[in-house]
């Protein structure tokens, strides 16, 4: 009953709206807290990552109210321009891959074989098949540094420590996918999020344990790949803390409180069902340092 939207705004004429081409509307409806997206997006854009920009929208359809929905800022051109200099470098979403050989190549986009997809840009690949060349043996250490001649390392380690304070255990490297890769000016791939819509939701889950090879790579690598992403992990719990990530929660949800109960459209029953999930979400992020202490020890 409720879809997620996308709205091409220059479908037909050459317009915008506020600088936006395109409108992407996220119905939630893997999201019980309706609030998910909003809030990680907004730590990662505090931990100066580029990530998208998120609010609350109330829509309709033709006079019909379709519900709340997450507006969120599309990850394209317009958004690259807004994070960096140069635009003009190819950009991969990474979609159920790693950095193997046989799932870098993309001869065929509409065969459906797994391999990183691009999303706009020349279909440049030297840089996923440099990171995969570089994994394929030595050590931790000599892998990673060879990765960082086609990998923007520290901004991995800071991607995956910003998505550990939120709990995004559905993207790489715990999943295969959420993610993009913008080749930047100096051209090393850098990490973006993608995908948030399932954070905040497993505090107890394993930090360390994310399976994706750039990250059991870094892992082996105990004194410095390692050791530098515990220590990105506690600075930006700070970056959380400082910013007031708990009382940002609050905020929202007596925002959209009775937005969610006029919401006759959403998958996720009653309000009180909504404000339960709310209440859990609160708690991830009241407990985070915590739950960090616990797996990674003291700053």
């Amino acid at each position: 009953e409720k879809p997620s939207l996308k709205i091409k705004l220059d479908w037909k004429i050459n317009q915008t709206l506020y600088g936006l081409k395109e409108l992407t509307l996220n119905a939630m409806n893997d999201d019980p807290t309706m609030m998910h997206e909003r809030i990680a997006y907004k730590l990662y854009r505090e931990a100066g990552i580029p990530a998208a920009r998120a609010t609350h929208a109330g829509v309709t359809i033709n006079g019909e109210p379709y519900g709340l929905y997450t507006h969120i800022e599309t990850v394209d051109r317009d958004f690259i321009r807004r994070w960096f200099k140069d635009d003009t470098g190819p950009m991969f979403e990474q979609w159920d891959v790693d950095f193997y050989d046989n799932q870098i190549a993309c001869p065929d986009p509409d065969a459906g074989q797994p391999c990183f997809e691009l999303e706009f840009g020349e279909d440049d690949r030297s840089g996923l098949q440099g990171i995969a060349d570089a994994l394929e043996s030595g050590s931790g250490a000599a892998k990673m540094e060879a990765a960082g001649e086609h990998l923007d390392v520290p901004g991995f380690i800071r991607y995956w420590a910003a998505g550990v304070i939120v709990g995004q255990y559905d993207a790489y490297p715990y999943g295969t996918d959420d993610c993009h890769l913008f080749t930047q000016e100096n051209g090393l791939l850098l990490y973006i999020p993608h995908g948030v819509d399932e954070t905040f939701s497993d505090a107890g889950g394993s930090m360390s344990g994310a399976e994706g090879i750039l990250a059991t790579t870094c892992t082996s690598d105990t004194n410095n790949c390692y050791a530098d992403w515990v220590d990105q992990v506690w600075a930006y719990q700070a970056v959380s803390e400082k910013v007031d990530l708990l009382g940002y929660h609050d905020f929202v949800a007596d925002q959209v409180e009775a937005l969610i109960d006029a919401d006759t459209h959403h998958d996720h029953g009653s309000t009180s069902t909504v404000l339960y999930y709310q209440n859990d979400m609160r708690s991830f992020i009241s407990t985070r340092r915590q739950q960090i202490q616990n797996q990674l020890g003291s700053p």
